[in-house]
């Protein structure tokens, strides 16, 4: 199974989710409300599968890898475009502010 797509929602001023990510598979199966949270330990990255509620605050897992490998090569793919946007968001950023500064 092979990833064709992935989008990320980075999510700004949130104490914990850091952002939410949807995954195309062989452009055939996509799997949405992936989170992104960081490690309560060192601060790094790792996503959350979907899923739901249930009586008792219980969840259920919605979809998930079945195995680690698999998982990995998910994590990496969300966790790259998740950067990719990180750095867009600061050109984009950098280059709104030096064009406000030639406008004064």
């Amino acid at each position: 199974m092979t990833i064709t797509k992935v989008t990320v929602n980075v999510l700004a001023n949130r104490q914990r989710l850091r952002g939410v990510a949807s995954v195309v598979f062989d452009d055939c199966l996509k799997v949405r409300d992936i989170l992104i949270l960081p490690k309560e330990n060192n601060g790094s990255l790792y996503i959350a599968m979907p899923n739901k509620k249930i009586a008792d605050n219980h969840f259920i897992s919605l979809a998930y890898p079945v195995n680690a490998e698999f998982r990995d090569v998910i994590e990496k793919a969300v966790l790259a475009e998740y950067q990719k946007q990180l750095e867009q968001g600061a050109a984009e950023s950098a280059s709104s502010t030096s064009n406000m500064e030639d406008d004064v």
